[in-house]
């Protein structure tokens, strides 16, 4: 079966339960029609012969396979009165009315279908999209559920998996919901002090916690999500974590965090706004590094059900343990970008961000005061059932004010990584995640200039 698009991301042109006062209505008018009518205007469309028949049926397949599901509706629909209940025709009339924006009618012959073959699994599936179309989320919740019972093939599989959970999505526009989740994990860190791998500068020998230390790593994570309706347009959305990461061979980079965010998400159709204030603190090796409070406006804007604009500013105080308050900076960051669906099929998604940024440091003779500007590119694929391939990648380059070591300093930092998520897996609730990543940042001042590969396994658990 070739699925032209799922459109997951569809306005709901109904409200739910439209579609069974459509069915009532439109059985009723047959019938009356069927009383009332002339004999004339029964016959006013000719019946076609057998093989006229096999061959309307013919090119309207050829119209669907090539995605014309409007030039398919408008060929088959005259031809509803006489060929109703024949199931291949109802189905090929059922799949372009779907596709052509006609889901209400789309309805009428797919059960039409289902009533004669219930294991049509292909007619199953037009028949969830199109109740899901009309808003009537419950009903197609029961036939994306049945059809995920078949063991169907992994694009598909995906296909369901999404809708479903873009029901969940709307469900949850109505009801508060509490996900809290953990995570642990280990790997491999080539670079863990993210340090230069020179051991002398100026003529100086650099301590051993600032040149290039490799070590093993783990690390534990608990952390909540809850979200509020508070009308129809407007969420509270509340998030928060603590984790403690430890490197065995550089303990002094051993690493606790907390933070906790929360925001407002404001639906306008098919633009969200979403504000949101927070506050992350970080220690190092048990001594306090690190405060950031930050104010964040991230908005979208959904184009079509492929293309959605996203942008947003922040900005935020950073404020350092006594010993680096020479660091203490304000932060403001602008940020623009897209992402497309490739292939709602198999969840093949990208997206490109663009972002400027500068530091005012508070300190007016700090040297780290900087203007910057970044690109970030992600893509993601369904692979198999359960498994999601990732691969994020960027560049930022950090041109500073001040003046470092008698020289100017300017930074270029390039970053990749793959990910590989393994969903529902050792068991329900589950999800494994295998990650590489590498970065490399070129400063004009050694000190600053190093790379580092990491490698690690995450697993990650929701309790719903």
């Amino acid at each position: 079966m070739n699925i032209r698009h799922l459109g997951v991301g569809r306005v709901l042109r109904q409200k739910a339960g439209y579609c069974r006062h459509i069915a009532v209505a439109g059985l009723f008018l047959l019938a009356a029609g069927a009383l009332f009518s002339s004999p004339t205007q029964a016959q006013s469309e000719p019946e076609l012969p057998p093989q006229e028949v096999k061959a309307l049926l013919a090119s309207a397949k050829q119209l669907v396979l090539s995605n014309r599901y409007d030039d398919a509706f408008k060929l088959l629909q005259p031809h509803e009165l006489q060929l109703a209940g024949n199931s291949d025709y109802d189905y090929l009339y059922g799949t372009a009315a779907v596709d052509s924006g006609r889901a209400d009618l789309a309805i009428f012959a797919l059960e039409r279908v289902l009533a004669e073959k219930p294991n049509f699994a292909g007619a199953r599936l037009e028949l969830a999209r199109a109740y899901f179309d009309i808003g009537d989320n419950e009903t197609a919740r029961y036939h994306f559920d049945y059809l995920q019972g078949q063991n169907p093939p992994a694009n598909v599989q995906a296909a369901i998996t999404s809708y479903l959970r873009a029901i969940d999505r709307v469900a949850g526009a109505y009801r508060p919901i509490h996900l809290p989740h953990f995570a642990a994990g280990f790997g491999y860190d080539t670079n863990a002090n993210a340090s230069t791998d020179v051991e002398q500068f100026l003529g100086f020998i650099l301590d051993g916690n600032n040149v290039e230390t490799d070590s093993s790593y783990y690390f534990a994570r608990l952390g909540d999500y809850y979200s509020r309706p508070l009308s129809p347009e407007l969420k509270l959305v509340l998030t928060g974590a603590v984790g403690q990461r430890n490197y065995p061979d550089a303990s002094f980079v051993n690493s606790t965090d907390v933070n906790a965010n929360a925001g407002l998400e404001w639906n306008f159709g098919d633009t969200k706004i979403t504000p949101s204030l927070g506050a992350a603190f970080n220690w190092l090796d048990g001594d306090g590094n690190l405060d950031r409070y930050t104010f964040d406006v991230a908005a979208s804007h959904s184009l079509t059900d492929d293309w959605k604009l996203l942008g947003g500013v922040t900005a935020a105080a950073w404020r350092f343990t006594d010993d680096l308050e020479i660091r203490d900076t304000d932060v403001y960051n602008a940020r623009a970008g897209f992402e497309h669906y490739l292939d709602p099929a198999t969840g093949s998604v990208i997206s490109l961000m663009g972002m400027v940024g500068t530091d005012d440091t508070t300190d007016s003779d700090s040297p780290f005061d900087n203007d910057r500007w970044a690109v970030a590119f992600a893509g993601s694929r369904v692979i198999a059932r359960g498994m999601l391939l990732s691969l994020n990648a960027g560049f930022k380059n950090t041109d500073f004010n001040g003046v470092f070591f008698g020289d100017q300093r300017d930074d270029d930092q390039w970053n990749a990584s793959l990910s590989l998520h393994l969903f529902d897996w050792p068991s329900q609730g589950w999800r494994v995640i295998s990650q590489v990543g590498y970065t490399e940042v070129d400063s004009t001042i050694d000190l600053y200039t190093f790379d580092r590969t990491e490698v690690g396994f995450t697993f990650h658990r929701t309790f719903e």
